[in-house]
């Protein structure tokens, strides 16, 4: 039963109240004073029953609510990287699912979700989900959001920063041949990079 409704079901007060108002009113103009203190009492009664059940039904509502609450969600966060377009981390939902979150995350074209089990729910806090490349999958530079996309082709972390500060800098128009400049950018590096990256 919600608060706003109340009334609805207390029909046999809400007819009382004014039945009760019109003997006051009437005992008043007829100055009986039996009359008067009859219909005083009758309203007063009424008044009592209608303001206690309102009271109890406003109680119950109350408590109904926060019962509700406590029930309804509870949130969660987990951290997602790999082959996204939005890692980072989540707040959500707890028992949502991966596909729910893949939506919100959006995995690359060169993601790889076959060993991923889309309706699985996330139940604990702090998950970590990885989202995989696929091993022969190439994607546009401008795809590369952070230097950890970078580690997860396979290139050593602080070659990574390097790298991706250099593209970031340069507003990620950049060539093969200036990529291949950067300090520590060897031969194997350039490789990977081209084997997986469209300029």
């Amino acid at each position: 039963m919600t608060f706003p409704n109340l009334f609805s079901s207390f029909s046999f007060f809400r007819n009382l109240f004014p039945f009760c108002l019109f003997l006051l009113l009437r005992g008043i103009m007829r100055k009986s004073v039996k009359r008067i203190l009859i219909s005083s009492s009758i309203f007063v009664i009424s008044s009592i029953f209608l303001m206690s059940s309102l009271l109890i039904t406003k109680k119950r509502y109350i408590a109904n609510n926060k019962d509700n609450k406590n029930q309804q969600e509870e949130y969660i966060t987990i951290n997602i990287s790999g082959a996204i377009f939005f890692p980072g981390e989540y707040t959500i939902i707890k028992n949502s699912l991966i596909s729910d979150i893949l939506k919100i995350a959006k995995p690359k074209s060169g993601a790889n979700l076959k060993n991923i089990d889309l309706n699985n729910k996330i139940e604990k806090n702090n998950y970590k989900l990885y989202i995989p490349y696929k091993k022969d999958a190439k994607f546009f530079i401008t795809e590369i959001k952070n230097a950890t996309d970078l580690v997860n082709l396979g290139i050593r972390k602080n070659i990574s920063i390097k790298i991706f500060n250099f593209i970031k800098q340069h507003k990620f128009k950049v060539t093969w041949e200036e990529v291949s400049k950067i300090n520590g950018v060897g031969e194997k590096t350039l490789s990977i990079l081209k084997q997986r990256l469209i300029l």
